[in-house]
C-alpha cells in the first residue's frame, strides 16, 4: 500500500483488541505520553508516519489499529531491528 505523497513507501498496519474502553485509554495515553521519545529515533530510520486510531465496532469489541508508513522495506526492516534491540 502506498502512502499520499510518498513515491516509495511501505505501510504497516497492527490491530490489538481489549478488555474494554478503559484498557484502550491506558494503552494511547502510554503512547502519547512515549512518542517523544520513540518517534524521532524511528524517523531517523525511514518512519514517515505514525498514527493510532480506535475502531468503533458494535458487540463488545474494543480494538486499536497503529499505522506505520515507511520510505521503503529497508527502512521498515531497519525500525524493526532497532524495535528488537531495544
Amino acid at each position: 500500500m502506498r502512502l499520499a505523497g510518498c513515491p516509495t513507501s511501505t505501510l504497516k498496519l497492527f490491530q490489538i483488541d481489549f478488555r474494554n474502553d478503559l484498557y484502550i485509554d491506558m494503552f494511547i495515553n502510554v503512547v502519547e505520553r512515549s512518542a517523544p521519545i520513540w518517534v524521532d529515533e524511528r524517523k531517523g530510520r525511514g518512519l514517515l508516519k505514525f498514527s493510532i486510531n480506535r475502531v468503533w465496532n458494535k458487540g463488545g469489541v474494543f480494538r486499536v489499529v497503529m499505522t506505520y508508513g515507511y520510505m521503503n522495506k529497508a527502512s521498515y526492516e531497519t525500525n524493526v531491528a532497532f524495535i528488537e534491540t531495544t
